[in-house]
């Protein structure tokens, strides 16, 4: 199994149980999964002259790749975090936090699971 397919096959779990919070977290994630995945295709297209489905290949992100990305979205809400702090949203702030816990998970999902493919 690929690491978008677990993605995705979690989603639609999260879907079919109602949980809202992680819905929204794994179709962001999702989504900068495949904006990342679209920013090294056309930087690969540029540079080398090769066929699509070689390409596509070619352009998925390594396990290393989606890692560094799960962390970056952690560092963004936890600067979000702060920001909430200071103008005393608590609501917002209780969600930033639930999305890290979900975003750690799959840190840890994918970190350990050698089963799962990149």
């Amino acid at each position: 199994m690929d690491f978008k397919q677990k993605l995705k096959e979690d989603l639609k779990k999260s879907i079919l149980k109602n949980q809202v919070q992680r819905v929204k977290t794994l179709r962001l994630l999702l989504t900068e999964i495949s904006k990342k995945e679209i920013e090294k295709r056309t930087l690969l297209a540029k540079k080398e002259n090769i066929k699509e489905d070689e390409l596509k290949m070619k352009s998925q992100l390594s396990r290393e790749e989606i890692i560094n990305l799960i962390e970056k979205e952690i560092k963004k809400r936890e600067k979000a975090i702060e920001q909430f702090e200071k103008g005393k949203r608590e609501d917002l702030i209780s969600q930033e936090k639930s999305e890290i816990e979900i975003l750690k998970e799959y840190i840890k999902i994918f970190s350990q699971n050698q089963d799962i493919k990149l």
